[in-house]
């Protein structure tokens, strides 16, 4: 298993998982709450700081 500060700053989804601590199932449904993925010809991509800001956005 990779470690987090080994992941690429933007990350496939499977990187995703890893550096948020979630499955699969659990990355999806924060994609559809907000998280923002980027698009480029069909290739999806999480940036760190998206995935940060989706944990700080949802802190209580």
């Amino acid at each position: 298993m990779m470690h987090r500060e080994a992941l690429p700053y933007w990350m496939k989804k499977q990187e995703a998982q890893i550096y948020m601590n979630v499955s699969d199932k659990t990355l999806d449904k924060f994609i559809v709450d907000g998280l923002k993925v980027s698009i480029i010809d069909g290739t999806q991509r999480i940036s760190k700081k998206s995935a940060d800001e989706y944990y700080e956005d949802h802190e209580l």
